[in-house]
Order: structure tokens, then sequence, then C-alpha cells
């Protein structure tokens, strides 16, 4: 691990025996458009001597990800919605969108 990440979530993988652990990245990006409080920045996976077998980071990554059982890994990601996708979308409440465009 290149730098010390603040605590998130943590669990055992997949019969694999080593943790997956959800981090938060030390930046303040302000490309982040949610409460900080929920950034996350890091998923990776190590052993029980705590070596990173692998790690990936995302400026939108928001608190929680996963590691498939195929190897991928499936982030949850917050980012504005592209304009024209916005009136495709049915439901929802009028007036309680977010300023960034949530």
């Amino acid at each position: 691990m290149a730098d010390a990440l603040s605590p998130g979530q943590l669990w055992l993988s997949h019969g694999t025996r080593h943790f997956l652990y959800n981090g938060k990245t030390p930046e303040n990006s302000a490309r982040y458009i949610s409460n900080k409080v929920w950034k996350g920045g890091a998923a990776l996976e190590a052993d029980w001597n705590g070596h990173v077998l692998w790690e990936v980071r995302h400026p939108d990554h928001h608190h929680d990800g996963i590691r498939l059982r195929n190897g991928n890994v499936l982030l949850i990601c917050l980012g504005p919605l592209p304009r024209e996708l916005i009136p495709k979308i049915k439901g929802g409440l009028p007036n309680t969108e977010h300023n960034a465009g949530l």
C-alpha cells in the first residue's frame, strides 16, 4: 500500500481467507459530490500478514466495493447524472435533486 487509508469496511473474501477492505483515501476531491464522510476511494485485498494482493482506487468510490467470484471488482461510485438521461428516468420526487445534479 503506497499510503495509509482511513478506516473503512473489512470482511473475509470468498473462500480465500484474505481480507477485503474498503478505505478512505486522504485527498479531499472537489469532484466527490456527496457528504465527504461517505467517500471511499480505495478497495484492496490483503493476506493475514498484511501483504496487499491487489488494490484499486477511484475518485468517485462511495463506501463499498466487493470482489466478484470471477475476479472482477465492483465499486459503488457516485457522480452527476448526464443531462441527456434525466428525461428518461421515471419516478422520484420533484425538487429533491442534489445541487450537483444527482
